[in-house]
């Protein structure tokens, strides 16, 4: 894994296990994380992409985890997004294509999950380096 310099995270996902095992394998990056058990426990000011690098999102399917990414949509930028979901939907998964978002189904090897988030860190170094 490369080293990226300081950044933040930000994790949600209901799940406590699942939460604590996607902070690790963040800060196995460098990145400092925050995580919340749903969206409304974000605060305002902690949804601007200057403090946040890539959003990792569970949700049962990849049409809540879309509904998470709306209700965060304040994010300043709009940082890289990876949505974990354990049923996909077309519709969603168009959607997610069309905004630049990353589904992946559950389960989910590590490797898959790693290359998922060594590609948005990538997108977003891209995206600050260009503004």
């Amino acid at each position: 894994m490369s080293e990226n310099p300081e950044g933040a995270a930000l994790v949600i996902a209901a799940d406590a296990a699942l939460r604590d095992s996607l902070v690790f394998l963040l800060e196995t990056f460098g990145l400092a994380v925050t995580s919340y058990a749903c969206a409304s426990e974000c605060p305002k000011e902690r949804r601007s992409a200057n403090e946040t690098r890539i959003l990792v999102i569970f949700q049962a399917t990849s049409a809540l985890g879309l509904d998470v990414v709306r209700d965060l949509r304040c994010l300043d930028g709009s940082p890289p997004v990876i949505i974990l979901a354990g049923k996909t939907h077309p519709a969603s998964t168009a959607e997610a294509a069309r905004t630049g978002i990353t589904i992946l189904e559950t389960p989910t090897g590590a490797g898959e999950l790693v290359d998922a988030v060594e590609a948005a860190l990538l997108v977003n170094t891209i995206r600050r380096s260009d503004s």
